[in-house]
């Protein structure tokens, strides 16, 4: 033992301890120089506890060592160099821990260690330190061999750590302060294994190797960990890097994880921050992993190139987030990384802006994303696999949201101020597409969807939100949804199958050459303002186009145009429609609108067919409703046909407009219908409440043709209608009091009502009435040329006491001094109904050569009231119960034969057509006198006494 206590010592080596025996040198003060010292000895064994007796020893509590090499323990020796003070200055500084059977370490508690060299901790030494100063000015060495380092106090300082060079080693630290100024490499070497273990205290670096060729492991459980520069795990090919960080706080300028090896960062717990970059795989290598499931994690900038990030839980706060794009191949171009993923099941991610580029998929099954914008990009060459969003579960949360490659959706809520689903770039190959299965998606400012498509096919897409409360309704607050803006490559597409959509308004074909298709075959879509197809006007002839495909499901909209100024079109063929407000086509001068119907249901407020434009409404199925109007072409400029050959259209009010036509060969329609065009029925039902028709109608012989109250044939301001008539076609009058009002002067435009047969059925008191507009001729054939002629009046329906009378409101022929009167070809008269001329003229044919003039008292419409017509009403006298009809005598419909019918007949006795100059009555002739009082009482005694007998 040597004790050291004040003065010199200079010595040229110092061997404390050797291959035989342990040696101490204690000093506790004075000056030690020396240009070799060696501590070590070989170990002994106590022969009574069997323990490792203490080899050789140096311990410096005082005074300063200054020393140009210092080597402790050796080839199976043992060597312990114990600090409490003073200071040690050594050139270079080896501990080997050659031996397995007892410790070679360098304890520092106090005072300072200062190595001008390199300082090497191998073969299983060890370096302990709670207190002091070590301080090495170029690197310090943890090699292999189970080596390591143990910092629990004071200062470590070194130009360079390196902790695993040949084999396994480990550098501890629960406090104190360790800097590098240089790097710090973990695995070094191929083979190699460096391990950090950071409990305490505080670690700095330039940078941070976590497996240089080797393998890399830091484990942050405490402390603060601060690269100044870079942080790379797997920096070589072959090496793996792993940091584990549960808890303390890490920061790093930038950081790789997986460079061109393999790196994988767990976080657990803590903080972790780089300042600049944070970068997941970087080379075609096996790439990097990045686990969160607790702390937080704050960067810039992160970019996941090539392998994953994987969040559980915890906090990411990313300035810009990128997903995939890695390098590509110098010689073929192509993605070298095919897919980088970041995948998000809890926890908080929150975005500046979020990137996914080629082969970048984002997959979030739970937790909350926050993004002020979200761009997934589109594939540039055909091989690349576009950038991908697939949201299950959990809240997304973006300012706007650009899908340009693939979005898909099952589950979660996607909340975006804005959406447009388009390829990011003009060489992008395939199209952008959003698949929405289930979940909630919500676009509060608007949807555009260009050269894309969103598929739905369960969920529920929101454009827009319901807002503030009026009426005890919520009032929806903007929302607009755009297939097509722009020029004829920008082609939108919105498929829905099932779910619900609900937009504030929606432009399908929006801007000059904007392509728009939306095809619905289930689910409901909800738009709350107006629905266009075809907005904008043709800019260099480009037009925009807008089409509308519903089969299934269930659509409702405030108002509908179909080409507003460009092109849009609507096929329905099976669901239902609904425009509360109103349903234009062809709304201005350059618009374009087509309804195609062949199956669902369509009802509207209003229709409007060819409004400034041009319009066109096809109808082979389906039903049609609209509660206030359906116009065609009807003001304005436009022009407009609907064609009706199958289904039901059901309207309050059906006007043809001077533009306009309807076209029908089939269906059923019912409504008041006002014809200033061209109505063409020639199949299928029309059951209209009123007729006008003020241009042109042609009825076809197979069609039903039924109106309840009035046919007018033009009004007060038109006096030219046309109506067409084939041979054999009917119109059917069946309601009560219905009326046929001619205001035509034309009666060559009316020349085909004298092929028409008209019948009259309804029941009640008042039948109806019809307007005598022809010239009174008197009983000659010209009354039924040019003449407003009926072929056949048919006054039939159930009931007794019918009344039908003619009139005679308008002065159908201005150029005529006489009476107008009605001449039919044939009249047929049910029981129950009396024919009042009201004094006007009526003559009808009925199959015979001669014209005859209609009496009410003429029983047997032979053209006179005689005695012919006395012996019918004698021979059915008294008969009652409702049994009688006109050919028995019942004059005046009552279903009886009586006093009140003889007074009919006498009345108009001996009144004859041959006779008939005029409207006014003739005197009776001499052979046809009116049987006196007495002859008419014998009359009803005769007829009392024979029905007496039939009894």
């Amino acid at each position: 033992m040597y004790q050291l206590k004040g003065g010199t010592l200079v010595a040229n080596a110092c061997f404390v301890g050797s291959q035989f025996q342990g040696g101490v040198l204690a000093q506790t003060g004075g000056f030690a120089a020396m240009d070799y010292l060696s501590v070590s000895c070989a170990p002994k064994t106590d022969p009574n506890t069997g323990l490792i007796m203490p080899g050789g020893s140096y311990e410096l509590s005082g005074g300063s060592l200054a020393s140009r090499y210092t080597v402790l323990g050796g080839e199976g020796m043992m060597g312990l160099f114990a600090q409490e003070g003073g200071a040690h200055t050594a050139g270079t500084l080896t501990i080997l821990g050659a031996s397995t059977t007892g410790p070679v370490t360098y304890l520092l508690h106090e005072g300072s260690v200062t190595v001008t060299g390199a300082e090497r901790i191998r073969d299983g030494g060890s370096f302990v330190q709670t207190g002091g100063l070590n301080r090495c000015e170029r690197r310090l060495v943890v090699a292999d061999d189970g080596s390591r380092c143990d910092l629990a106090g004071g200062c470590l300082w070194a130009a360079n750590g390196t902790v695993g060079q040949g084999g396994t080693a480990g550098f501890t630290q629960s406090g104190g302060a360790a800097t590098f100024q240089d790097q710090l490499v973990l695995g070094y070497e191929p083979g190699s294994t460096g391990t950090y273990t950071l409990s305490g205290g505080s670690l700095s670096a330039a940078s941070g190797t976590i497996g240089y060729r080797g393998i890399g492991e830091f484990n942050q459980s405490g402390g603060t960990a601060n690269f100044t520069g870079e942080l790379i795990l797997g920096h070589e090919p072959g090496s793996t890097g792993t940091y584990a960080l549960s808890g303390g706080s890490l920061a790093a300028t930038s950081a790789t994880i997986g460079y061109n090896g393999a790196g994988v960062f767990c976080q657990t717990g803590g903080t972790a921050s780089v300042g600049e970059e944070l970068r997941v795989g970087y080379s075609a290598g096996p790439g990097g992993t990045y686990e969160l499931a607790g702390g937080s994690l704050g960067t810039p900038a992160c970019w996941v190139a090539n392998g994953g990030f994987c969040q559980a839980g915890g906090l990411a706060t990313v300035d810009s987030l990128r997903l995939g794009g890695g390098p590509r191949s110098p010689i073929t171009g192509l993605l070298e990384i095919t897919q980088a993923r970041y995948e998000l099941a809890a926890g908080s991610l929150r975005t500046r802006s979020t990137d996914l580029a080629p082969g970048g998929v984002l997959c979030q099954m739970g937790g909350t994303a926050k993004m002020d914008y979200l761009y997934v990009m589109s594939a540039a060459f055909l091989a690349d696999p576009p950038g991908q969003y697939e949201l299950c579960g959990g809240s997304l949360l973006t300012g706007s949201t650009r899908a340009g490659g693939t979005f898909y959706q099952a589950g979660g809520t996607h909340t975006t101020s804005e959406l447009t689903v388009s390829p990011t770039s003009h060489v992008a190959r395939g199209p952008a597409i959003y698949k929405l299965e289930g979940g909630l998606l919500q676009a509060t400012g608007g949807m555009t969807i260009n050269r894309g498509a969103l598929h739905q096919s369960g969920g529920m897409s929101l454009v827009g939100s319901p807002g503030f409360v009026v009426g005890g309704r919520p009032v929806w607050i903007g929302g607009k949804l755009v297939l097509g803006s722009s020029w004829l490559t920008q082609a939108g597409t919105y498929v829905l199958e099932d779910g619900l959509l609900v937009a504030g308004s929606e432009y399908i074909g929006e801007g000059p050459g904007g392509t728009g298709l939306f095809v619905q075959n289930g689910g409901m879509h909800q738009t709350k303002g107006s629905l266009m197809l075809g907005f904008e006007s043709p800019y260099a002839g480009h037009w925009a186009y807008g089409r509308y495909d519903l089969s299934g499901g269930s659509f409702s909209a405030g108002r509908g145009t179909i080409g507003y100024r460009g092109i849009g079109e609507f096929n329905q063929s099976g669901g239902t429609a609904n425009f509360t407000d109103v349903l234009i086509l062809g709304r201005e001068s350059s618009g374009t609108g087509r309804y195609a119907l062949s199956g669902g249901s369509l009802r509207a407020g209003a229709g409007v067919v060819g409004s400034q434009g041009y319009g066109a409404f096809t109808q082979s199925g389906g039903t049609a409703s609209f509660d206030r109007s359906l116009l065609v072409a009807y003001s304005g400029s436009g022009t407009g046909t609907y064609e009706l050959s199958g289904g039901e259209l059901h309207t309050w009010k059906t006007m043809v407009g001077p533009q306009g036509q309807f076209i029908q060969t089939g269906g059923l329609h019912t409504g008041w219908v006002g014809v200033d065009g061209r109505y063409l029925l020639s199949g299928g039902s029309l059951r209209a409440r009123s007729l006008y028709v003020v241009n042109e109608f042609a009825l076809g012989r197979w069609a039903d043709l039924s109106i309840d109250r009035d046919l007018n044939f033009g009004h007060s301001g038109a006096h030219s209608p046309v109506f067409h008539a084939e041979p054999f076609s009917s119109v059917h009058m069946t309601g009560p009091g219905a009326r046929v009002a001619n205001y035509s002067t034309d009666p060559s435009g009316l020349a085909d009502l004298g092929q028409l047969w008209m019948i009259f059925e309804a029941s009640g008191a008042y039948l109806g009435s019809f307007e005598a507009a022809g010239k009174d001729l008197g009983p000659v054939a010209d009354g039924y040329q040019e003449n407003f002629a009926l072929g056949v009046l048919e006054l039939a329906g159930e009931g007794l006491g019918r009344r039908f009378t003619l009139t005679d409101t308008f002065d159908n022929q201005p150029d005529w001094s006489g009476c107008e009167a009605l001449y039919l070809d044939t009249l047929i008269l049910h029981q129950g109904v009396m024919l009042d001329p009201a004094g006007l003229s009526l003559y009808y044919r009925n199959h015979q050569a001669n014209v005859k003039r209609f009496f009410v008292a003429d029983v047997d419409l032979d053209g006179a009231v005689d005695g012919g017509d006395l012996a019918l009403m004698s021979g059915s006298w008294g008969r009652g119960d409702g049994l009688a009809d006109r050919v028995h005598g019942d004059l005046n419909g009552d279903g009886m034969v009586n006093g009140s019918d003889l007074a009919l007949l006498g009345g108009e006795w001996g009144r004859r057509t041959e006779d008939w100059s005029g409207p006014a009555v003739p005197p009776p002739a001499g052979d046809q006198a009116l049987p006196e009082p007495a002859a008419l009482l014998l009359l009803a005694a005769g007829g009392a006494l024979l029905t007496t007998r039939r009894r």
